[in-house]
């Protein structure tokens, strides 16, 4: 054994340490087709011998991308002391991919029964990596090739790491065809020369994930995150799904889609399917949710909105209802909802049973970016009273766009593989039919029948978070910078940006940024018994 062999593990892990890392962060990669642009030098001092390979694999194998085809190599090699020091894991799925003949043809029913497979074979396969991972631990996994005295360092249940479901596509997605490709083809495609669909293809796709209850629990999973910018969209309700299935859940950060407005019934049923998946979240350990769910509200102030509340239940908000019920978490901290989100006052106090409680034991922060429509087809704003039509903001661009756009065209579905006949999107008519085009903006004035409850919901769920330093509600109708209507509460002590006076943060405030429109009475009131001594201030834009 050479000097160096019989070093200490702390001693030779403090000199190994000094080792130039080229990159804070090598993100092992398991595909070798695309290594990082800077690939770390740090795997070769693994080679040097057997009492180095652990220290510093622990820290090659800290962070890794790994898509769902290299499954496989990844089971095979990361185990034992690599598993344990893994604490960032970015998951890609890879879904099947297409001829060019159906980059011009939506996506067929059995196209996306054909995703959904593959989608649930990527995470069952993944998720039994995971579990596999345990199960060694608990029957003592590699702890035999361990350095003497390191087990406890090298178990492969020692810690907890960071799970980052960061994209999923198909090959023939976009750019994922290559640079080159993808550059070729949107010259022929803008010459006129090629048929494609692009990401229109698959824009009413929502992955689903099957067979739910074979999923095994996994435990060192943390944190949970998707990428907002993923090539394909996930129903909620999978993420709820896998989520439900870690259970020591610390951090969950999700960016999800709300805005299917050609197909309502399927919206409101994935709403619903969101909701009803939230439930089973385990909410013990959780302490921080930052859930984006987008939705595109109308850029046509004339059109009414669609319903997003499920046939069965018209009047029931199951989805503000299963996230009132999330931000209860026991030690929860900190709970941000953005897209802007569509809610309704269930969020902050939903209609219950008596007896049922309403508690926040440790919720600090608090914030909210909400929609101007309402769950149930409504607006939360109008025109201000002082202003007509004549003032109202149009887009005479998409006006002209709208005049050229052909009547007589119309899309097709067609679920022929080999058809040379090409199936057409019509962005004007769509948006015409969505309430996109025409763009007419006038609504940036609070209707009081529709803000007011929430408002009061707010302030009654305000008197029960006793360790509330900051909630903010902001809510502004899409496309107008003029409309602002923000609601910040400001608990003693926490200094802010809006205090004018030193002396305001030795007082918990109450800022309103709502133009000239002001609450009614009875809502000051219940915030006011909220908070004792509450300082209240608007503030005009």
């Amino acid at each position: 054994m050479s000097p160096i062999e019989r070093l200490s593990w702390e001693v030779l892990g403090l000199i190994l340490s000094r080792l130039p890392k080229n990159d804070d962060d090598p993100s092992l990669q398991f595909g070798f087709d695309a290594p990082p642009p800077s690939p770390s030098l740090l795997p070769l001092y693994a080679t040097v011998c057997k009492s180095w390979t652990q220290h510093i694999e622990r820290r090659t194998f800290k962070s890794i991308r790994l898509k769902s085809t290299e499954l496989d190599e990844f089971s095979r090699l990361v185990k034992g002391h690599r598993a344990a020091a893994l604490s960032s894991l970015k998951y890609e799925v890879v879904l099947p991919t297409y001829s060019e003949n159906a980059c011009a043809k939506f996506e067929t029913k059995k196209d996306q029964g054909r995703n959904d497979a593959v989608f649930m074979d990527a995470i069952h396969d993944l998720f039994e990596v995971f579990k596999s991972w345990e199960t060694d631990s608990k029957a003592g996994g590699e702890r035999g090739n361990a350095q003497p005295g390191t087990e406890s360092k090298t178990s492969t249940n020692s810690g907890s790491f960071e799970f980052v479901l960061s994209d999923i596509y198909s090959p023939m997605d976009g750019p994922h065809r290559g640079k080159d490709k993808y550059k070729e083809d949107r010259m022929q495609w803008e010459l006129g020369k090629r048929h494609d669909l692009w990401n229109y293809r698959y824009e009413h796709s929502f992955l689903q994930l099957r067979r739910a209850e074979t999923l095994p629990s996994i435990s060192r999973i943390s944190s949970f995150t998707t990428n907002s910018c993923s090539s394909r969209i996930v129903a909620p309700s999978s993420l709820a799904i896998m989520a439900s299935k870690f259970t020591n859940l610390q951090n969950l950060q999700w960016a999800c889609v709300d805005d299917e407005k050609k197909y309502p019934e399927a919206r409101e049923q994935l709403r619903y399917d969101f909701a009803q998946n939230l439930q089973g979240l385990s909410l013990h350990s959780l302490v921080s949710v930052d859930l984006e769910y987008n939705h595109e509200a109308p850029s046509n102030h004339n059109f009414t909105p669609i319903t997003a509340l499920h046939s069965s239940s018209p009047t029931t908000d199951h989805l503000s209802k299963a996230l009132h019920h999330l931000s209860q978490a026991p030690n929860l901290t900190t709970f941000k909802l953005d897209g802007p989100i569509v809610i309704s006052p269930a969020l902050f106090w939903p209609s219950s049973p008596e007896g049922t409680t309403h508690t926040w034991p440790k919720l600090q922060q608090f914030h909210l970016k909400f929609n101007p429509c309402t769950p149930s087809g409504g607006w939360y704003f109008t025109r201000r009273p002082s202003k007509t039509a004549d003032d109202d903001q149009w887009d005479s661009e998409g006006e002209a766009m709208r005049a050229r756009d052909s009547e007589s065209d119309t899309d097709s579905d067609s679920d022929a593989s080999d058809s040379a006949i090409w199936d057409s999107y019509h962005p004007i008519k769509e948006g015409r039919a969505q309430g996109t085009i025409p763009s007419r903006i006038f609504r940036d004035y609070p209707i009081d029948e529709e803000i007011l409850p929430l408002l009061k919901a707010m302030a009654k769920a305000v008197a029960r978070m006793p360790a509330l330093q900051m909630l903010s509600v902001m809510g502004a109708p899409d496309g107008n910078p003029d409309a602002v209507f923000e609601v910040a509460f400001i608990e003693a002590g926490v200094s802010d940006l809006m205090d004018e006076n030193p002396e305001d943060s030795l007082r918990p405030r109450l800022y309103w940024q709502t133009g000239d429109w002001r609450p009614a009475e009875e809502v000051l009131d219940l915030w006011k018994e909220a908070a004792r001594g509450l300082l209240v201030k608007f503030f005009e834009f």
